[in-house]
């Protein structure tokens, strides 16, 4: 079995603890949307957990039966705990729901009431709801760039990258599509992939065709578009960072060198600055104590950091400096950040190379 079938089947393996009242409310609210959605089809039969469910071919599109048993834990047993709801959140859901139950194929309100959901962290049930999204609309490039999202969420990396190839192939110049497809593949080990991902989004940054294109609103996708990189410095400090990592991992090191040259001092950048202090740091101008121990630590701000310093400390050989930062990382809260994902899935993938 393959490093990405090992993490998700880890996953299903897991149960799910006993929920909060609040959380017990929010899945009666799903449940009566889904049945609304899903109104005059048979009842499906009970999924198990064998054979392992497969990623969903082109001849044979994913349904919520292909899905499997929810994943609930991360591979070292970190609960994936959804956001407490407080009466807004619920009430949001439950006005979504009311939306899509009075208009069920309008895939604007099947959008919006998956996302009400995964605003609470509750991922597998987005899922469910943009699956059943896509036997509506099956080219609809938002259902794809959300669910394989939510598939990183919860370490599904190999539906994860089929949903956002998908996403990118139908919106070839949307930044959120290609971010999430470059994470994907990073995240399974397929790092030249990722570089080329990363590398083209940057690129579009730069294409006078493709500028002229989103500037006349020919753009039929995100209107997010990579080309927006140019002049917005967060976007290309996020983009530019997971390049970095991926081009080391490949071992394409003059590449990552020159990219490093695209990046200077005095960035206005706030949003992405856990990014932006790794960066900093592979040009040498900061040091690793200073950007982990910064002035307003959080945990999904470690989580980002320290795996950058993390990923450079394994391609300059210092796995056991590496491996202590990842342990620090994963004994952190915040199982749905990048960074965490990140720095799991690296510690099965050092396991499995030292025969764990």
């Amino acid at each position: 079995m393959d490093f990405a079938h090992r993490i998700s089947k880890v996953g299903r393996r897991a149960t799910l603890a006993r929920s909060s009242s609040r959380a017990a409310l929010c899945g009666a609210c799903l449940i009566v949307t889904l049945a609304l959605i899903a109104c005059a089809q048979p009842a499906e039969e009970p999924v198990t957990t064998e054979p392992e469910p497969q990623p969903a071919g082109s001849a044979a599109p994913m349904t919520v039966a292909d899905l499997g048993d929810a994943v609930t834990e991360s591979a070292y047993g970190k609960p994936f705990v959804s956001r407490e709801a407080d009466e807004e959140a619920l009430a949001a859901i439950e006005e979504a729901d009311a939306a899509l139950a009075a208009d069920p194929e309008n895939i604007d309100l099947v959008v919006a009431a998956a996302q009400a959901r995964a605003g609470l962290w509750q991922y597998n049930e987005a899922i469910e709801v943009f699956t059943r999204g896509m036997e509506i609309a099956p080219d609809d490039w938002r259902l794809y760039r959300h669910r394989g999202h939510r598939f990183v969420s919860t370490r599904r990396f190999d539906w994860a990258t089929e949903d956002l190839e998908r996403a990118v192939e139908l919106d070839p110049y949307g930044f959120n599509s290609s971010y999430h497809l470059g994470l994907a593949y990073f995240l399974n080990g397929e790092f030249g992939k990722a570089a080329d991902e990363y590398a083209r989004c940057l690129a579009l940054a730069s294409d006078e065709e493709a500028i002229a294109l989103a500037a006349a609103g020919g753009n039929p996708g995100d209107p997010r578009t990579c080309m927006e990189i140019a002049d917005d410095d967060e976007s290309r400090v996020a983009v530019t960072e997971w390049l970095y990592r991926a081009l080391r991992r490949a071992g394409r090191e003059d590449e990552a060198l020159a990219l490093l040259d695209t990046i200077s001092e005095g960035l206005a950048v706030e949003e992405n600055i856990s990014y932006y202090r790794d960066l900093l740091f592979y040009k040498g101008l900061v040091t690793a104590d200073e950007i982990l121990n910064p002035e307003e630590p959080d945990d999904n701000s470690f989580a980002t950091t320290g795996f950058g310093v993390a990923n450079y400390y394994i391609v300059e050989g210092d796995t056991e400096a590496a491996r202590d930062l990842i342990l620090r990382i994963v004994e952190g809260d915040p199982w749905n950040a990048f960074g965490f994902i990140a720095a799991e899935t690296e510690l099965l993938r050092l396991e499995e190379e030292e025969g764990h």
